[in-house]
């Protein structure tokens, strides 16, 4: 699959997951190589009837963000984490970074 494909899976995916009625969805996914190991985390909350609640991804969801990291185009760097977004209406953005994320940057202090 392609970038864009596998975009589309993941929206499938996250929308199977939501069992209550919801406004907003937002996910952190981080996948970044340290010490030879990938450190992998993520969150996922969306927002409905005035509350912001957590919910679980799939590991289907999961594997399909990881297998996207790895779709990255030609001469591009890969991502090491991505936040996601979408609303009611299904429009949808990945916003992807570069770097050492925020709950591994978090890690590392303490190491």
């Amino acid at each position: 699959m392609d970038m864009i494909e596998l975009q589309a899976a993941f929206v499938r995916k996250v929308i199977q997951a939501l069992k209550a009625p919801w406004q907003a969805v937002s996910i952190h996914y981080e996948n970044y190589p340290l010490n030879g190991r990938r450190h992998e985390v993520f969150t996922s909350t969306f927002e409905g009837d005035g509350v912001k609640e957590e919910f679980r991804l799939s590991l289907e969801a999961i594997d399909v963000l990881a297998e996207l990291q790895k779709q990255k185009p030609e001469s591009q760097e890969e991502w090491t984490w991505v936040e996601f977004s979408m609303d009611h209406s299904g429009k949808y953005c990945f916003e992807y970074k570069y770097g050492v994320p925020p709950f591994v940057a978090e890690q590392l202090r303490y190491m």
